[in-house]
């Protein structure tokens, strides 16, 4: 029988860290930057955790 497979898109989107805590990439980062200030810019690069009551969900996404 075959194994269970984890979400490939979840898998593209979001990033467990060692301590068990689920990073993601803040969204609107993509296309029209010319008109967004540096400040908020530079705040779009960083990855940020996701909230709380999401992150059960997405650990269940990323089990294989």
């Amino acid at each position: 029988m075959p194994g269970k497979k984890s979400k490939r898109t979840a898998k593209k989107r979001f990033k467990v860290t060692a301590t068990g805590k689920v990073m993601h990439v803040r969204m609107g980062g993509g296309h029209y930057m010319r008109r967004k200030c540096k400040r908020r810019k530079r705040l779009l690069k960083k990855e940020t955790t996701v909230y709380p009551g999401q992150v059960k969900a997405i650990k269940e996404l990323l089990s294989p």
